[in-house]
């Protein structure tokens, strides 16, 4: 497998064996032969291409430079002519699925949401007997927690420091409303 080239977009496909050059570059025994020997196609490959090589002057790879892109922008043009009217239906028709496939979708929401309503509920209602006991410990807990807060000894003491703030402050209002 090390003599092979893999090409890797078909699986299976080979560019080929290195018989005349190693990975490196370097040439292997029967490349050196092949050079030596005057049979190599890569040389006379590269003799023709630099035989038909044709240089042109600044003057002329602007010309040509220009050229190339009047035509492109003459293509882009007529492009945009000829298939306007096509572009211009794919983005209407574009259009008109988005709306025909939004507009069911606040109805389904809806639907969707009585659903997990009447879930929840469902739920909520079908044997609840496990719910009894877990409630009822919830609330005496939250009645001793306010209790406790509130300082509640039946009377509260901290209800009657607010109702004693309570009537002074209504004390200091009318003063104050008299005052003015």
């Amino acid at each position: 497998m090390e003599n092979n080239l893999q090409h890797h977009g078909i699986p299976g496909q080979k560019w080929g064996v290195r018989r005349f050059q190693n990975k490196d570059g370097s040439l292997t025994t029967a490349g050196k032969k092949r050079v030596k020997d005057g049979n190599s196609a890569v040389k006379v490959e590269r003799k023709e291409a630099s035989n038909n090589r044709r240089y042109l002057s600044d003057a002329d790879l602007k010309a040509y430079s220009d050229a190339y892109d009047e035509k492109m922008r003459v293509a882009e043009e007529l492009s945009e002519s000829v298939y306007k009217s096509d572009f211009d239906n794919v983005a209407n028709e574009y259009q008109k699925a988005l709306k025909s496939a939004f507009s069911k979708l606040p109805d389904e929401l809806a639907e969707l949401g009585k659903d997990v309503m009447n879930g929840f509920i469902s739920g909520l209602t079908t044997n609840t007997d496990y719910l009894d006991s877990s409630v009822q410990t919830i609330i005496k807990g939250m009645i001793n927690q306010f209790k406790e807060q509130l300082d509640i000894h039946s009377p509260s003491k901290v209800l009657e420091k607010i109702g004693d703030y309570t009537g002074e402050g209504f004390v200091n209002g009318l003063k104050n409303t008299i005052n003015q």
